[in-house]
């Protein structure tokens, strides 16, 4: 609920980068797909850029994917 609440005050001011760490952290699949079809309604206005570990909750929408690797 808390991630919902963010990006509803952050979006209406119409950001041209919206930076989310572990957006999806804690979300159940069902308000997680929700929030994914939010951001990509607003993705043609805005460059998002997720931090996550999850790499399948953002493989299917996401443009370009950048990895720490292992070290």
């Amino acid at each position: 609920m808390r991630m919902k609440t963010a990006l509803a005050c952050a979006l209406p001011f119409r950001p041209k980068l919206l930076v989310l760490d572990e957006p999806f952290s804690g979300l159940d699949p069902l308000v997680r797909d929700e929030l994914m079809e939010r951001l990509l309604e607003q993705a043609g206005r805005m460059t998002v850029l997720i931090s996550t570990h999850e790499l399948a909750d953002i493989e299917d929408v996401a443009t370009d994917v950048a990895g720490a690797g292992d070290h």
